[in-house]
């Protein structure tokens, strides 16, 4: 019986021995080298830390951490080319390569830190990017990436990625040049938020290495993400100022109290250029060009005047069309919410209708156009990455405009028009 127990003993040993000898093996599997290495470089594998040197292998499941002025270059044995800039960690996780490309799995995480990532000769479906705030999956790409500890932003250099938040959300990059921002509790903000720190030099950090031969590390520049916004509004527009006055002299006259007509309105706007990385607002932002096109309605109009040196009194309706080309310039105020100021330009028509001399009068008759030119500002907050709500308010000024009216050779004339509009806006951007 004792016997029997002491080979049982023996079992157990051997056995376990062999698991720590299959484990460390499987631990230790080199799946790649450091091509090049700077200042302070080490790699850690079970506890065990080394210093890495250029050409020194590196291991799956091993961490590779640089000091404050260390950079790093990996390559992995499909190409894969990662680079690791001061103050980072890397892990990676899973490392499977088929060379026939039909199978393969490659599952990078990151810690805190600065990295530039380019794919390999795997299928792009196979590389994925883990972050303590979201997961990037690529398809044929090379980016950079930053890790903080409340926030991680991804700049897109070539090709395609998709990041997905912890929370579900997700959001693509397509353009060269563009950044997500994508914050701890799961908001995403479509550009590069630095949190009022400068960010990290990719060309110095990276810009000399070469992928594989292929191409170089070098980002390219982009004016912005050329995002495309469409939007309603929904609101009012204030009638402040309408001077009117008759062809033959006869009457002279302005409005005897504001007017309120109905604002309905689409917009659609893209961005065309991006400025700054200083923090605050107007320290960055983006510069939008676009149109704008809206209804006001039923805007009751009471004049008071004189008709021949005898005072008089009028009324009628005002409807308008107009369409507006807009330049706008918006600035992030949080991680959700930006503000923007707009400046525009275009034509408006009107539909006026009624008797500004009084009953009996001569009334309007017709339509016409005229330039008009507007400024105002807004506040949107992103809900997601396609959907934003806020509000906008401005003031349109709208020069001279004459129109036909019932007495043959009278005209009515309105010298020039000033509203105050003001409207809920939703926006979507696909």
């Amino acid at each position: 019986m004792r016997a029997n127990g002491n080979w049982r003993l023996v079992a157990a040993l051997m056995s376990a021995i062999i698991g720590l000898l299959s484990g460390s093996a499987f631990a230790q599997q080199r799946i790649g080298n450091a091509s090049s290495v700077s200042n302070q470089v080490e790699g850690v594998i079970a506890g065990a830390s080394r210093t890495l040197v250029g050409g020194s292998d590196v291991h799956l499941n091993e961490l590779v951490r640089t000091g404050e002025a260390g950079v790093a270059r990996l390559v992995f044995l499909d190409d894969t080319n990662l680079g690791v800039g001061p103050r980072s960690e890397v892990r990676l996780d899973r490392f499977v390569y088929n060379p026939d490309r039909s199978a393969g799995s490659v599952v990078v995480r990151t810690g805190r830190g600065v990295f530039r990532f380019a794919t390999g000769v795997q299928q792009p479906q196979n590389y994925v990017i883990q972050t303590p705030i979201a997961s990037i999956g690529v398809r044929g790409t090379i980016f950079d990436l930053v890790v903080t500890l409340d926030r991680m932003i991804v700049t897109l250099v070539s090709g395609q990625i998709r990041v997905t938040t912890r929370q579900g959300q997700a959001a693509s990059l397509t353009t060269p040049g563009a950044s997500l921002t994508i914050y701890a509790g799961g908001a995403i903000l479509r550009r590069a938020d630095w949190g009022g720190t400068p960010p990290p030099d990719f060309a110095a950090l990276f810009g000399s290495a070469r992928l594989a031969d292929r191409s170089s590390w070098g980002t390219r520049a982009s004016p912005a993400d050329h995002r495309i916004a469409i939007g309603l509004s929904f609101g009012g527009a204030a009638l402040v100022r309408l001077p009117t006055n008759s062809s033959s002299g006869f009457y002279t006259g302005d409005l005897d109290q504001g007017a309120l007509g109905l604002l309905i309105g689409i917009s659609a706007f893209t961005d065309v250029a991006r400025f700054g990385n200083a923090p605050g607002p107007f320290g960055t932002g983006i510069v939008s060009l676009g149109i704008v096109v809206d209804d006001i309605i039923g805007t009751a109009l009471q004049w008071k005047g004189l008709c021949g040196g005898a005072p008089c009194d009028g009324s009628g309706h005002l409807n308008e069309l107009n369409v507006i080309g807009e330049i706008k310039l918006t600035t992030p105020i949080s991680t959700t919410d930006s503000a923007n100021v707009y400046v525009g330009g275009g034509l408006a028509t009107l539909w006026p209708t009624g008797t500004p001399t009084g009953a009996g009068g001569p009334s309007f008759v017709g339509h016409a156009s005229a330039p008009a030119v507007r400024v105002g500002f807004g506040f949107d907050r992103r809900y997601s990455d396609t959907f934003a709500a806020g509000f906008k308010v401005g003031a349109q000024h709208t020069f001279a405009t004459e129109f036909d009216t019932t007495l043959v050779g009278e005209r009515f004339r309105f010298s020039g028009k000033t509203e105050i509009l003001f409207a809920v806006t939703l926006t979507f951007s696909p």
